[in-house]
């Protein structure tokens, strides 16, 4: 799961989301990671605490293997 903000007055970074997703289709074509394909979740914190607590909520609920994020909280 990538959590960053986007759509904020202050610090939008949908760059990571991009990258993320670059990233999982070059390794699928690879492919994945031991076999296993790359899924990419991603989720707006819009730079807010109570919306990066409904992602990570969201990342728990739905048994994501890893979180990258960079919101300037």
């Amino acid at each position: 799961m990538v959590i960053a903000a986007d759509g904020t007055t202050q610090y939008n970074a949908p760059e990571l989301w991009a990258a993320a997703k670059a990233f999982a289709a070059e390794q699928n074509a690879q492919g994945g990671i031991k076999g296993h394909p790359i899924q990419v979740l991603a989720c707006n914190d819009k730079n807010q605490p109570n919306e990066a607590t409904k992602c990570a909520r969201q990342a728990i609920s739905e048994k994501v293997a890893a979180m990258v994020g960079g919101s300037a909280h």
